[in-house]
């Protein structure tokens, strides 16, 4: 039975629902990503308002701007108690979606003080692809951002993760979340908003035999968003997802 969320007719989805707003070529200009298991409730910004020492994870933003990553920080779907991991020892990876260098390299840290040891700026090698999953699915559920994504990202992140295949997760946010359900993929970098439940289901099934789901396409991670449109036209006028 598919689950309905009736968002508030104030909120941003409801309002770019409405007025028809695409969400073609919104996605992430960034193409590396630091990912954080950080189980608990996140603040407006994440990273900062966690269970994260603040120290730390301030020294984590300057690193993250100096070699050009985005941090976002994960937890697996459902509520857990805050502090709380699924995995005694929370994870780490980094992702890079740079077209023919594709991959993940996962890592566990114990003390968050380990997480200043991780070299953001070094290149991932094909040895990275043993570390750890290499379909990676997050679903943005920042409700402190904007609560659109915990109403519709949290139906979202659980439909991926029981649809099987992916590595699925809940994220701190990911941008644009008048799209929300929001949803990225990784290693590939590709983008997805204005999703249900079934939608994501979709998209993930028609990515893994290697096609776009184009009308809840946002781009890929990576390009500006001139070039993201214009991949999106000429998707369209080829009739080629």
């Amino acid at each position: 039975m598919t689950q309905t969320v009736r968002l508030p007719e104030a909120s941003c989805s409801a309002a770019a629902r409405a007025r028809a707003e695409p969400v073609q070529a919104s996605a992430l200009t960034a193409s590396r990503f630091l990912l954080l298991e950080v189980p608990g409730p996140w603040g407006r910004s994440a990273l900062t308002e966690s269970q994260l020492d603040r120290a730390i994870a301030e020294q984590l933003a300057s690193q993250g701007d100096a070699a050009g990553v985005r941090i976002i920080l994960i937890r697996r779907p459902g509520r857990l108690p805050a502090g709380h991991a699924t995995d005694p020892v929370p994870a780490w990876a980094i992702a890079d979606t740079s077209p023919g260098a594709e991959r993940v390299q996962w890592g566990h840290w114990l003390d968050p003080a380990d997480l200043l040891g991780i070299d953001l700026a070094a290149s991932l090698t094909a040895a990275a692809s043993s570390s750890g999953p290499q379909q990676v699915a997050l679903v943005c559920t920042n409700a402190k951002r904007d609560r659109c994504c915990a109403l519709l990202g949290r139906p979202v992140a659980a439909a991926v993760a029981a649809a099987g295949g992916w590595d699925a997760w809940e994220c701190s946010h990911l941008g644009g979340h008048r799209f929300a359900a929001n949803l990225l993929l990784l290693p590939s970098g590709q983008m997805f908003g204005q999703l249900g439940p079934e939608s994501a289901v979709a998209a993930l099934r028609r990515f893994e035999h290697g096609e776009i789901l184009l009308d809840h396409h946002r781009g890929r991670c990576g390009h500006p968003p001139v070039v993201q449109a214009a991949l999106h036209a000429a998707a369209v006028r080829l009739d080629d997802t």
